[in-house]
């Protein structure tokens, strides 16, 4: 019941009473508090976002997202930075000797990331509000600066751009970032110049912007799997490598079934592969809007050497080469990849292998193709045995022959 803006609720033996005016002006008051506007933003919103991994994600192995060498960006801005010193001697040296040429570059540089201080800001999903713009600012122009130097991208930089470990930190775990414009702006406040080979080298290797799988919950009539190498190698499916980088594939993921062969790249296993597969499936994972490829090529590595054997198989057939200490290794490496990870493998809009898995999944299921692959196994796996059942064919086929022609011939005489 309802009276002047008070409404009665009975319950029992108990009466409330609900200030409707009063609750409409609370939220109303709240919502005038939400921001709708773009944040200040140029170009819209960003393509990609750098955000948190999430913590479904992040507690199957919380070292596989956390930087050794390099910690940049606005998620480590409170952590004890190792290399803060670093940071402030490389960006001295691109300094000006002058005091009051130095103070005026230096008041140019800030000046010049602080117009960009909210768009950059804007790439980050999570909260940042606990550092304030001067901070915010401060951080990009030390950070970029750091990075393009520690790669040598200007002078007196790049002593030490093998290092793998940096490579890792900086251009593969998704909390370790900073917007990539961040970096062409502060390259070309400190080198006018067009660029070097090394900053081209940069730009292309860093620029971004272009189930146990947590499937959903929802119940399936099949369960999508896919088999291990050897039962495919079993069914008669040939495994062949793909050349990279010659026009056959683009990159990993380029997995392609012809005929009975499947035809997947090469993929290099060390210790670092599971710490960067695991950070671009994070990316995928906060940013639906970039697809799910490495997922699902996640997805498909796991399943498919998910034991030492089906390792070996795939190491013979030059689709894996790795750097462990045994085959056991990787397999445990990748069965555990795709822990905790989400993604609609019935989808083929998020899981671009999943026509291919339906061809072998009907392949390996045929009992024809399972029976001929069954004879090859077990009886012409023999060289000498292949021959003797060729030889026999051959004789049948002569025999019969024989008898078409031998009673064509009496029926002519007669």
């Amino acid at each position: 019941m309802s009276i002047d803006g008070v409404t009665e609720e009975f319950s029992g033996d108990y009466q409330t009473q609900i200030d409707i005016n009063l609750l409409a002006d609370q939220l109303e008051a709240k919502l005038c508090d939400v921001p709708l506007d773009d944040g200040g933003r140029r170009h819209g919103s960003p393509e990609c976002h750098i955000s948190i991994v999430k913590p479904q994600v992040r507690l199957v192995d919380v070292s596989q997202y956390a930087p050794q060498v390099l910690l940049v960006g606005a998620y480590h801005h409170r952590s004890l930075d190792r290399c803060e010193l670093d940071k402030l001697a490389a960006l001295r040296r691109a300094l000006p000797d002058g005091d009051d040429e130095r103070a005026s570059t230096l008041r140019r540089y800030l000046a010049a990331i602080a117009d960009l201080e909210s768009e950059a800001r804007s790439y980050y999903r999570d909260d940042t509000d606990d550092m304030s713009a001067e901070e915010f600012a401060l951080m990009l122009l030390l950070d970029g600066w750091y990075i393009l130097h520690y790669f040598g991208v200007g002078d007196g930089g790049g002593g030490r751009a093998v290092d793998i470990f940096a490579v890792r930190d900086v251009f593969y775990l998704l909390e370790n970032q900073i917007p990539f414009f961040i970096l062409e702006k502060v390259y070309e406040l400190i080198h006018s110049p067009p660029p070097s080979p090394g900053a081209t080298a940069i730009a292309g290797g860093g620029s971004s912007s272009s189930s146990v799988v947590v499937v959903d919950g929802r119940a399936r009539a099949t369960v999508y799997r896919w088999r291990r190498a050897t039962q495919y190698h079993a069914a008669g499916v040939r495994f062949k490598r793909r050349a990279l980088g010659l026009g056959d594939a683009r990159c990993v993921l380029d997995v392609e079934l012809r005929r009975l062969t499947l035809h997947v790249p090469t993929l290099t296993v060390d210790n670092n592969t599971w710490r960067v597969l695991r950070n671009l499936m994070a990316l995928e994972q906060n940013n639906p809007n970039l697809g799910s490829h490495v997922t699902a090529y996640c997805l498909f590595m796991s399943h498919l050497a998910g034991t030492a054997r089906d390792v070996d198989l795939l190491a013979r057939k030059k689709i894996i080469v790795h750097f462990m200490g045994c085959d056991e290794d990787v397999a445990d490496g990748f069965a555990g990849l795709c822990r905790g990870v989400a993604l609609s493998v019935d989808d083929a809009r998020q899981n671009y292998l999943q026509p291919t898995w339906e061809r072998m999944e009907r392949w390996y299921s045929s009992r024809p193709v399972n029976w001929m692959a069954l004879l090859r196994r077990r009886h012409l796996s023999n060289p000498l045995v292949a021959i003797a059942l060729l030889a026999a064919i051959a004789g049948l086929v002569c025999e019969v022959l024989q008898a078409v022609y031998a009673v064509k011939s009496y029926k002519t005489r007669s």
